[in-house]
This record gives structure tokens, sequence and C-alpha cells, in this order.
């Protein structure tokens, strides 16, 4: 196996991640490694990648793109596995709902000042 780092950007202490770092923690990510491994992997502090990350918002994108079909890949096997009766992927799937449904409400709930509710017309006046 090829290595993801040339022995000059190795272990480097850094305030950014270079092009080369941005690249092969991208590479490890698409194979499946989460951050931390990935860091570990490649010997970057996990402070600079969150500063890259926070810096650069087209590795961030590219990042967030990557745990989203990671994410997506996941759901699709635990889709097919609820399908053919796998009870623990079903109650997970359903709990994921629920937690989706409660966090929807959450966000569509007024916030701060409380609405006071309109006085009642009194319908005699319009007899």
């Amino acid at each position: 196996m090829m290595p993801l780092l040339s022995d000059d950007a190795r272990g480097t202490v850094l305030d950014e991640m270079n092009s080369e770092q941005r690249i092969a923690l991208l590479k490890l990510l698409d194979r499946g490694a989460g951050y931390a491994e990935a860091c570990v992997r490649l010997g970057i502090d996990y402070c600079v990648l969150k500063r890259t990350l926070a810096r650069n918002p087209v590795f961030r994108e590219a990042s967030e793109q990557l745990e989203q079909f990671r994410m997506d890949t996941l759901l699709t096997v635990v889709q097919a596995a609820a399908l053919k009766g796998d009870v623990r992927a079903a109650m997970f799937l359903i709990a994921r709902h629920d937690r989706d449904v409660r966090r929807r409400d959450r966000d569509r709930a007024p916030r701060g000042r409380k609405h006071r509710r309109l006085a009642q017309p009194n319908l005699a006046t319009f007899e």
C-alpha cells in the first residue's frame, strides 16, 4: 500500500493542514475512517483538523459530503436489513424517525415571546 503522506508532510506541527494532508485525510474518510482515526494515522493533531475545517470552506464541504454519503450508505444497509425482518434494524429506524420528528417539531415551535391569544369577537355586535 502506498503511503498517504510523504515523509516531510508527516508529523509536522502546523496551524493548518496543507493540501497534501487534506487530500490524504479525505481519502481516509472515503475508506471509512473517522476524523479521529484519520488524524492519528496521518500524525495530525485533531485541533489542527478542526481549525482547518473552520478556515477552509471547500475542504469542509468535501468532508461533509463524504460524511453524508457514509450516512446514506449506512441507512440503506439498515433499511434493507429491516425489510428482511431484522427487528433491531427496524427499531433503529423507528427511533431515528421519532428523533427527527421531535427535532422538526422543536424547530417549528415559536421561540422567545409567547404569542398572545386574540380576544374572541363579541358576536352580539354583529346582530
